[in-house]
């Protein structure tokens, strides 16, 4: 219900826009693609990172059965991923229906949220298990933590990395390249470089996690 509350806001934000002219709608359009990452994880630090804290001592009972500490944590990032992925991908299609974007920014603004539901998943699944707060009296206390605020700071990283490797096709649909842009070779180029740079802040840390001395196995 929270989050259907914080897409509703947003989504209402974003209709009360009065902007006229194509090209004024897709240089916003291309904001939003920040916004909603920063959006995503905003969310991820209350929803995702402090799903393996949550589970309190009862954490240590992991080592007496045949489930390792990692599958139970890829199994809470299972459980994390598919209300950030509706939550992602269902305000970056109403953005881009709200605002009207041209086509090329209007299939950019899905696929943005997507990749920032994977990252705040991972992002918050991992770090929240390589620094639990096992001992926290209350869930709003997790994120104020060594590893809440690590995972503010890789999030924002990762969101102002993405709007960097964005800007050059969006750019070019703000010239008029139109829906070919994404075709053109250096359209591919920035969704190849977009993939490659939310894959590894989705994958690192669980790596991290398995490397780190943070009770596991």
């Amino acid at each position: 219900l929270v989050l259907l509350a914080l897409a509703g806001v947003y989504l209402l934000s974003t209709a009360s826009l009065a902007v006229e002219g194509q090209r004024f709608r897709d240089a916003l359009g291309t904001l939003n693609l920040a916004f909603v990452a920063f959006l995503l994880v905003g969310v991820g630090v209350r929803t995702a990172f402090p799903l393996v804290s949550l589970e309190g001592e009862g954490w240590w009972l992991v080592r007496t059965g045949p489930v390792r500490s990692w599958q139970l944590v890829l199994a809470k990032a299972a459980q994390a991923a598919p209300p950030m992925l509706v939550l992602g991908g269902g305000v970056g299609i109403g953005a881009a229906a709200l605002l009207d974007l041209s086509p090329a920014l209007a299939a950019a603004s899905p696929w943005n949220g997507v990749a920032a539901a994977l990252v705040a998943t991972g992002l918050g699944v991992g770090l929240g298990a390589a620094w639990p707060r096992f001992d926290a009296s209350s869930p709003a206390e997790v994120p104020l933590s060594p590893g809440g605020l690590g995972y503010m700071g890789a999030g924002l990283v990762w969101a102002l990395g993405q709007t960097v490797v964005l800007a050059w096709p969006a750019w070019q649909v703000l010239r008029g390249a139109g829906g070919a842009v994404w075709t053109t070779p250096g359209g591919r180029l920035a969704l190849a470089l977009a993939v490659a740079w939310t894959a590894a802040f989705t994958a690192a840390p669980f790596c991290l996690f398995y490397t780190s001395p943070s009770p596991r196995d």
